[in-house]
């Protein structure tokens, strides 16, 4: 049942717990992605870091995915995918780098470029990697992005 189709409790609630199957994920390697929407700021953690979190739309894998693995996916659609940054005086330079590459300029604010990339429309590579969260969680952890054009695969 993709994550898409309107549920029924009636039908929904007689399933038995032990059919229902967890989520086929996608596997780890590089995916061409955009970004569909606001970034959101937070801060997080023990120490309250700053970050700011892009949702984004991956939408292909690239060259370096097993494309069997991923043809046994759940594939990309509905999927929900944020691109986080840190934004410490130190990380700072990481979020700037990735706005300059997608086209923002050096005299835009840290504002007006989180604005920009929200609205940009540029599509830009990312790595995908399965993880496991502290609770025992699995997560796909999305980071490195560079401009589509720089991925050697």
């Amino acid at each position: 049942m993709a994550d898409t189709e309107t549920l029924d409790w009636a039908s929904l609630g007689q399933t038995r717990v032990g059919e229902v199957e967890a989520p086929k994920g996608i596997p780890d390697g590089h995916y061409s992605a955009i970004i569909v929407g606001n970034g959101k700021t937070d801060n997080v953690g023990q120490n309250k870091t700053l970050i700011i979190n892009f949702p984004i739309r991956l939408n292909e894998p690239l060259t370096d995915v097993d494309s069997e693995a991923f043809a046994a996916s759940d594939g990309l659609e509905g999927r929900k995918d944020e691109l986080t940054f840190w934004l410490t005086p130190k990380a700072l330079y990481r979020f700037t780098e990735f706005g300059k590459a997608m086209g923002a300029s050096e005299d835009m604010t840290v504002q007006e470029m989180a604005e920009y990339l929200a609205t940009c429309g540029n599509e830009f590579a990312v790595t995908a990697k399965n993880a496991v969260s502290k609770n025992g969680k699995p997560y796909l952890q999305i980071d490195d992005p560079i401009p589509l054009s720089a991925f050697q695969g």
